[in-house]
């Protein structure tokens, strides 16, 4: 990593948020993630079971679990009338790609506008390949719209190299990084993707039944919105997904809000993952009652 008098202070300010010194890491027991698993699969049981009579699966993702936990209605309405990519929805998604390109150049530059414009490119590529929706949407966007786009882009790109600190090689960035954990058989899956992870976990183990694993990863979600009261769920549920996948809970999980130029972080702790397993069966059981109109209205 680099040292300290390479940072600015809004750079110092991050960092101190998204790390911790080796001898504060938290350690958790070595089966932890088997635990939370095999709770998970016995709660969704019943759930599962009624996917399966109707030949449906489930998809748990930490947007499904907000919009049930916030406004069931609004949530419903969404889902009924699809998502569309717009300027509001899409230039959000482009900083961040852009955000991506720019924080894994091998030379560090100066976050330069021409990051956006690769980002867009690599969109609307992507929908002469594959049939990427956004870059449809981008292909065919009007010319102020996309000028409107590039505009909030670029000042997120600015406002980001401000205030998030450089990333050198030590750090094991990974960007946009899938997730998925499958449980009742496959019927129920979770699912995310994850903005930034730095780091990686230390295993110790003596061989006993004491074992432990150390944490020494941090996931971040980069946020170019107001706070949410949802936030802080997001990011445990990261963390409960994180666990399942690696065996290994992350040691620090939370935003980084870009215009603010701060980044708000949690230690995890097992009381943190166990309150995200209880969220997480309220709101797949709501789910499954929402979609096969079982819910009281």
């Amino acid at each position: 990593m680099t040292t300290g008098g390479e940072y600015t202070p809004a750079q110092r300010r991050t960092l101190d948020a998204i790390r911790l010194p080796a001898d504060q890491r938290p350690s958790f027991p070595a089966g932890l993630a088997d635990e939370i698993h095999e709770r998970l699969d016995a709660r969704l049981a019943e759930p599962a079971a009624l996917l399966l009579a109707k030949s449906d699966d489930l998809w748990i993702t930490k947007r499904a679990l907000a919009g049930v936990n916030s406004c069931e209605g609004r949530y419903l309405a969404d889902e009924e009338a699809g998502f569309e990519w717009s300027v509001p929805t899409a230039r959000g998604t482009v900083f961040h790609r852009a955000a991506e390109f720019w924080a894994t150049a091998d030379d560090r530059p100066e976050p330069a506008p021409e990051f956006v414009d690769i980002a867009i490119a690599h969109y609307i590529e992507n929908y002469e390949k594959t049939g990427d929706r956004l870059g449809e949407f981008l292909q065919s966007a009007s010319a102020g719209d996309l000028a409107e786009l590039r505009s909030f882009a670029k000042t997120m790109l600015v406002l980001f190299a401000d205030s998030f600190p450089p990333i050198g090689r030590g750090w094991n960035l990974q960007v946009e990084v899938p997730r998925r954990h499958l449980l009742c058989d496959g019927n129920v899956t979770m699912s995310g993707k994850y903005d930034l992870a730095l780091g990686r976990p230390d295993a110790t183990a003596d061989g006993g039944a004491s074992s432990a694993y150390t944490a020494g990863r941090t996931i971040v979600d980069l946020k170019t919105g107001r706070r949410s009261p949802f936030d802080a769920d997001d990011a445990h549920f990261y963390a409960l997904l994180e666990t399942l996948v690696t065996n290994v809970p992350p040691m620090l999980v939370g935003t980084f809000y870009v215009a603010e130029g701060r980044a708000v972080t949690e230690q995890v702790t097992t009381d943190l993952l166990w309150a995200a397993v209880e969220r997480t069966v309220a709101g797949a059981e709501r789910l499954v009652e929402l979609r096969h109109g079982e819910a009281e209205r």
